[in-house]
């Protein structure tokens, strides 16, 4: 079956009054995203997207969502990197229409609700004000 999907990109922005040991250590299980960072973002991708898709009408499908935490060096400014591959695979006509329904105003929404999300979850580390959280969602694509 074929597969369309968004890549998201979380960036936390070191500040002066952060360090990348801090972040990491709140971000990581080892090599890997921390299991409550990657519960907390695949929550709320899915229920975004569901919401979007849903509004569509579209017929079966199936929406999946992985998260890791970027193991190189990220270029340019200090910062720590969460990527998040959002996949819908369905028929031909699904597929066909998940561009439709997952809107630019709909992915705006989904970014804002992951930044809202990241920067609950540093706060609980006493991070949020050190870490400028950005986050992008490119437009859906075929796999």
């Amino acid at each position: 079956m074929p597969v369309v999907g968004s890549t998201i990109s979380i960036d936390l922005h070191l500040t002066e009054d952060a360090d990348l040991d801090s972040v990491r250590g709140a971000t990581r299980d080892n090599e890997r995203v921390h299991p409550t960072v990657a519960q907390r973002v695949r929550q709320v991708v899915q229920a975004q997207a569901e919401d979007a898709l849903n509004g569509a009408d579209l017929d079966s499908y199936t929406l999946s969502v992985d998260v890791e935490v970027e193991q190189d060096r990220v270029p340019g400014a200090p910062r720590e990197r969460i990527s998040v591959a959002m996949d819908v695979e369905g028929d031909d006509a699904v597929v066909a229409a998940v561009d439709d329904a997952i809107t630019p105003p709909d992915r705006a929404r989904l970014a804002d609700a992951l930044e809202e999300e990241m920067n609950d979850y540093l706060q609980e580390y006493d991070l949020a004000s050190a870490v400028d959280v950005i986050v992008s969602v490119t437009p859906i694509q075929f796999r």
